[in-house]
């Protein structure tokens, strides 16, 4: 009781009525409900009107998991105080700050509430859809040691953005990069990367490889690449597409240098 007001006991209406109810309700509110109980988020998948066109993880200042609804807007779950440690993987206790635009938004705490359970609730509500991309705009804690129970928890399934300089020192990062690069992904970016090898090149397995950097790869490498697919390595790959980071960069590529020993056709920019 508030303000002389009573609470309205919601859940003792019949099951059609509460369907009913929920079905009005606004797309934050329906996923408010939704983390009230086992039963309320029960009812809220029951009325099938949940959907999402895809599920997004972005792991900036804080982490965050974006759903893009079907009426263009997304709600996004936040987790500011969310943060990898070499002894624990997966914290509890960390707040969600569930905005839908600009102005709707609320902070809810659920005790034993780990981020797998977090994400687990999201892709339970909204049950077609799975991680389509997780974009990585900086390292997450021990995620050269830990890159593959990292990327287990978060799931992505589709596409891989690595918005981040590869590691500072090589030589040992290069083994837990490599594990991302070996993933079996549609698409994978690497953005603002300062530096990438033959082999980083040659462990990729995805269908599309993008690569924006301010510094042009060698020619040799990509040369080198080149005659290792025509060879037959990567089979999965089939673009393959290198450029600056901005469009307003001029880069400039000696096409002899990276196609010499290379059997090819020049096609005009106006032929597609």
């Amino acid at each position: 009781m508030s303000n002389g007001v009573r609470s309205f006991p919601l859940l003792r209406l019949p099951i059609d009525c509460l369907k009913h109810i929920v079905q009005r309700m606004e797309e934050i509110d329906k996923f408010a409900i939704s983390l009230v109980s086992k039963r309320t988020q029960s009812l809220v998948t029951s009325t099938n009107l949940l959907k999402c066109r895809k599920i997004n993880i972005c792991v900036r200042q804080a982490v965050s998991i974006r759903i893009d609804l079907p009426s263009h807007n997304r709600l996004i779950c936040s987790f500011e105080n969310y943060q990898v440690q070499l002894d624990n993987l997966s914290p509890r206790n960390i707040k969600a700050n569930v905005s839908l635009g600009q102005t709707e938004r609320f902070i809810h705490n659920k005790p034993s509430y780990r981020f797998e359970d977090w994400l687990n609730h999201v892709l339970g509500v909204y049950g077609r859809c799975g991680v389509r991309t997780v974009i990585f705009d900086r390292l997450l804690p021990n995620f050269d040691t830990q890159v593959r129970e990292i990327l287990k928890t978060l799931r992505p399934e589709k596409f891989l953005y690595l918005g981040l300089p590869t590691f500072e020192n090589k030589n040992e990062g290069s083994e837990s990069i490599h594990e991302v690069f070996m993933q079996n992904f549609d698409e994978i970016i690497l953005s603002n990367w300062t530096d990438v090898t033959l082999d980083d090149l040659l462990v990729m397995n995805s269908e599309e490889i993008k690569i924006r950097s301010d510094r042009v790869i060698d020619e040799k490498i990509l040369n080198r690449f080149i005659k290792h697919w025509i060879a037959g390595s990567n089979k999965r790959m089939k673009y393959l597409t290198i450029g600056p980071q901005s469009n307003f960069q001029l880069v400039t590529i000696d096409k002899a240098a990276v196609l010499k020993g290379i059997r090819h056709v020049l096609v005009p920019k106006e032929c597609r």
